[in-house]
């Protein structure tokens, strides 16, 4: 045990009672990996979600030490960073790397990211135990009018481009009315497009029941942190009864990445088998109880008209998510420190948050 401590004497006090057991289920290298990703804030996220999945029995301690072996191959040819894990000390803070270590730590982060892509067959989509309530009958999803009009929308649908920054508000609901004036026309679908087979080959949903009256509650309440002013965002919506069931799995921190406000849990108390979003607002007031919305992920689904898909422009959030200016790291920074204070002390109590 005074071993397992002197190595974890880096790693922030709260976590190390967690992490000591979690980590002897590794061999030495992938040890010292899990190690690094914890000397940033959003590294620490990443990997108390990967305990809380261990802990749930949503994933198997295997499938993260093949993940972390698969991206350590992939670190080989980065010299700086494989310097980094072979001379890592966990008593000795190593000052040669100090001010390069959240760029190291970030760039290890999407190379795991990139390796469950990859292998999404072996790595995402691996806990379905989830029953669907029965009084939900349409389900909903975001995405950005950029990507809407660009992949989705037919070409022949005479919508404006998106500009890079926020319209003008008299732009910003001309572009409302167009698009949903669009809403379910056949005419205004793409032929032969899949709705979420982007980058991650799935796509995140909730129950529309769920969700806010104005664009800034939606996207508070589904903790989109990555969303901010400029975003002007629709929500799609589907019928239940036209998802696939064997397509349909309870997200973990295999599927969320990177993703700086994701926590793994189940909740029991609210719907069997789901996890539940963060809350950006109430994480900006520092509430107790920091709950969204239901949510899980489906793979590809036909983008068309026959699958009952329709849509409604919310616009542009009027707020930054949690009220921090994106432009401002160090507020950035230390928002991910509170929120991975957070889901450490939910590991220390039931898995629920």
């Amino acid at each position: 045990m005074a071993k397992m401590i002197s190595i974890l004497k880096d790693v922030p006090k709260e976590l190390r009672t967690e992490m000591s057991p979690f980590l002897k289920k590794f061999r030495p290298e992938v040890r010292k990996v899990l190690l690094i990703i914890c000397q940033s804030n959003r590294g620490k996220i990443v990997i108390i979600n990967a305990i809380s999945a261990v802990k749930l029995n949503h994933v198997k301690a295997d499938l993260i030490s093949s993940l972390i072996e698969e991206t350590i191959l992939r670190l080989r040819s980065e010299k700086i960073i494989i310097d980094f894990i072979e001379k890592y000390q966990h008593y000795l803070p190593l000052k040669i790397f100090e001010a390069k270590l959240d760029k190291i730590v970030e760039r290890i982060i999407n190379l795991m990211t990139y390796v469950i892509r990859y292998n999404q067959h072996k790595y995402q989509f691996i806990h379905k135990n989830y029953t669907i309530p029965d009084h939900v009958q349409e389900v909903s999803t975001l995405i950005s009018a950029r990507d809407f009009i660009a992949f989705y929308l037919s070409s022949n649908a005479k919508v404006p481009k998106v500009a890079d920054g926020r319209m003008k508000d008299t732009d910003a609901e001309d572009l409302k009315k167009i698009i949903n004036d669009l809403s379910g026309k056949p005419e205004s679908f793409r032929k032969g497009v899949f709705y979420g087979n982007g980058n991650d080959q799935f796509f995140w949903f909730t129950f529309s029941t769920d969700l806010g009256e104005t664009v800034d509650r939606v996207r508070d309440k589904l903790g989109l942190v990555h969303r901010g002013r400029k975003d002007f965002l629709i929500e799609l919506k589907l019928p239940v009864k036209n998802l696939v069931e064997s397509d349909i799995a309870i997200p973990n921190f295999l599927e969320a990445g990177s993703h700086r406000r994701f926590k793994s849990l189940t909740c029991e108390d609210f719907f069997s088998g789901y996890g539940l979003t963060a809350d950006l607002e109430k994480l900006a007031i520092n509430a107790h109880i920091i709950d969204g919305a239901p949510e899980l992920v489906h793979g590809p689904l036909p983008f068309r008209k026959d699958m009952g898909w329709e849509w409604q422009a919310l616009g542009y959030p009027n707020k930054h998510p949690e009220n921090i200016d994106p432009t401002n790291r160090q507020a950035r920074i230390k928002a991910d420190g509170k929120f991975a204070q957070i889901l450490t002390d939910k590991l220390k109590s039931k898995l629920s948050c």
